[in-house]
């Protein structure tokens, strides 16, 4: 359930998401606090990101949009988690 910060769950809060992510995961981000509980949701979010990033430069820049190249793509189809240095949320180096 989301809601806004307070004293007790300042620890556990995620300022993205805005949820309490109790528990031990993957890694948690130090500067939103966003917890990932598997290897798999790091890679996921990293791909999920990827696409709605790609949407906007094609809603922005409809006249020179295109389509990332070959090894873009490869790379977002076969990335490894050790390779993803930054929170999918916040931007924020690992």
């Amino acid at each position: 359930m989301t809601h806004q910060p307070t004293d007790a769950c300042h620890d556990v809060h995620c300022y993205s998401c805005h949820v309490d992510e109790i528990g031990t995961g993957f890694i948690v981000c130090g500067e939103c606090g966003h917890l990932y509980r598997t290897a798999g949701d790091l890679r996921r979010a990293y791909r999920r990101r990827f696409r709605e990033v790609h949407k906007r430069w094609q809603e922005f820049d409809i006249i020179t949009a295109r389509l990332p190249g070959y090894r873009a793509w490869w790379r977002i189809l076969t990335i490894r988690v050790k390779n993803i240095h930054f929170c999918q949320y916040c931007i924020h180096d690992f």
